[in-house]
């Protein structure tokens, strides 16, 4: 997250130049499909729980 918010603000600020800016929200995506593979991942750990145990889990496949 702490890389997500710093390309955030560097690309918000007009900081960089127009290429670095292009790579920057490229890589903002990427941690953006991880956080989101991540969240949905213990969503799925969450229905999957029962009483006072946590049932085995095998995560979905990742992009």
């Amino acid at each position: 997250m702490a890389e997500l918010d710093a390309l955030i603000q560097a690309v918000e600020n007009n900081r960089l130049p127009l290429e670095e800016t292009l790579q920057s929200y490229q890589r903002g995506q990427q941690l953006i499909a991880r956080c989101t593979a991540l969240l949905r991942d213990a969503e799925e750990r969450i229905r999957q729980f029962d009483g006072e145990q946590l049932v085995d889990f095998t995560p979905a496949e990742r992009r």
